[in-house]
């Protein structure tokens, strides 16, 4: 059987609600998959144990882009938990894993301009410890110390 590639494409979706539960943001973009993501996919494949599992999700107020050698955000505002880790995603788009977290108020206020996926970010002092799935930079969304902040990423596994 012959294998043409493999294309890996991240996309992210961020919905910012007041404290009375209305929409005041929605964002979308395609995001990076980093070097230490692609890493932890293949480790995942393999038959060797998996030390990361993506687990975590973090947001920042860096604007450096992103680039397949980051291993954190440029500067952190919170890390939260998945609500959802690795669910696989619908018939329909089959070759698909889908993580969504929430950063309820209080929780990562601020200009934010960063988002990660990250492996065992509760567990290592509330850091990813260099292990990311991606990176996504984008501009402010002003997330208010009574706001939550909704997001979901989908990364979909592709032939090249």
């Amino acid at each position: 059987m012959s294998q043409d590639g493999l294309k890996i494409k991240g996309h992210a979706k961020f919905v910012l609600l007041d404290e009375n539960g209305k929409v005041k943001d929605v964002r979308e973009a395609e995001n990076m998959i980093v070097s230490a993501g692609l890493a932890t996919m293949a480790q995942a494949l393999s038959l060797v144990t998996n030390t990361y599992v993506c687990s975590g999700m973090g947001i920042g107020t860096g604007t450096t882009g992103a680039a397949t050698g980051n291993i954190n955000l440029e500067t952190s505002a919170a890390y939260v938990t998945l609500t959802s880790a690795g669910q696989a995603a619908t018939a329909a788009s089959a070759h698909s894993v889908i993580y969504t977290a929430t950063f309820d108020p209080g929780v990562g206020t601020g200009a934010i301009t960063e988002a990660i996926v990250c492996c065992a970010a509760s567990a290592y002092g509330d850091k990813p410890v260099g292990r990311i799935l991606n990176r996504l930079t984008f501009s402010v969304i002003n997330k208010g110390a009574a706001d939550t902040l909704a997001s979901t990423w989908t990364i979909v596994l592709a032939d090249a």
